[in-house]
């Protein structure tokens, strides 16, 4: 503290702050952020139960999804409020071309194929976790996701942004993930005119290896007793299956250490947190409550 601090943002700054600003810098590149956006501590795939249905007026035409969500949980939940859950990215191809028919504003009909269908979200967004962050629905106002679909109909193709039609409900805990009425209304060529549509999408990751990227995990292994006014080792175990957990930072009694913070004389009780964060921006703590005798 009291000394001046010279950093660039996209370098050394990171070594003087919290890792959330290190998070932030656009070319921090790691193998997990590659695949990762900043901010999801969790990535799925999404599992063979997954599908997408076109709606014509005629009725539903599916087929099956593939793609991954990624999304975090808010901290600071209990069992009796509410808080953010972070949607950070959803992808969904479908796997098969679809063949619809469908009733065009000019009142001919035609069968069209639509095909290379993607559906992705256009801008991360927080939903509200009823309950906390223990609860496991997760809910989306209508319009609350902006959907970005693009597809080929015929030989023209198609790329709309558009709000969510419906109120979306997630549920996920962990590595589980579904989130149902994933809607969104369209106007595809027709003959012509054009003609309505909707994307209707359920999807889920599978009940085995759904996880792409999950959060770093820590031990903090301080001793929580030993004498008094004598340095103590700040110490603590990382793993990550990522292999992009950056180093630990500490906190002691709710303030923020130095980087090179490695041990502190113990004069009294205290809480110490480390603090480990990864490369999608995905953290976790691990306190310890020291004293001295």
């Amino acid at each position: 503290m009291g000394q001046s601090l010279t950093c660039e943002l996209d370098s050394t700054c990171c070594l003087a702050f919290d890792e959330s600003l290190c998070a932030a810098v656009p070319d921090r590149t790691t193998p997990a952020n590659d695949m990762l956006g900043v901010g999801q501590e969790y990535l799925v795939a999404l599992g063979s139960a997954s599908e997408v249905e076109i709606d014509t007026g005629y009725g539903a035409y599916p087929s099956p999804l593939t793609g991954s969500a990624g999304y975090s949980f808010c901290k600071d939940g209990s069992s009796s409020s509410a808080c953010p859950f972070y949607l950070g990215s959803f992808d969904a191809l479908a796997t098969y071309s679809i063949s619809v028919p469908l009733v065009c504003d000019d009142a001919t009909t035609t069968v069209q194929t639509i095909s290379d269908l993607v559906v992705s979200l256009s801008q991360p967004a927080f939903g509200i976790a009823e309950g906390g962050a223990t609860a496991t629905s997760k809910g989306f106002p209508s319009g609350g996701l902006v959907l970005e679909t693009s597809f080929d109909v015929g030989s023209e193709h198609v790329t709309a942004r558009r709000p969510s039609a419906e109120d979306v409900i997630v549920t996920a805990s962990g590595i589980s993930f579904v989130a149902s009425n994933l809607s969104v209304e369209l106007e595809v060529p027709c003959n012509s005119s054009k003609a309505a549509i909707t994307v209707n999408l359920s999807a889920s990751s599978p009940s085995t290896g759904a996880a792409l990227g999950v959060p770093p995990s820590v031990a903090n292994t301080t001793a929580a007793s030993g004498a008094c006014n004598v340095s103590r080792a700040l110490t603590a175990t990382v793993s990550d299956a990522n292999s992009d957990a950056g180093s630990v930072r500490w906190w002691v009694d709710g303030v923020l250490m130095a980087p090179s913070t490695s041990s502190m004389v113990i004069s009294g009780p205290h809480t110490i947190e480390a603090v480990v964060r990864d490369g999608r921006g995905g953290s976790t703590t691990a306190k310890q409550v020291v004293s001295c005798i």
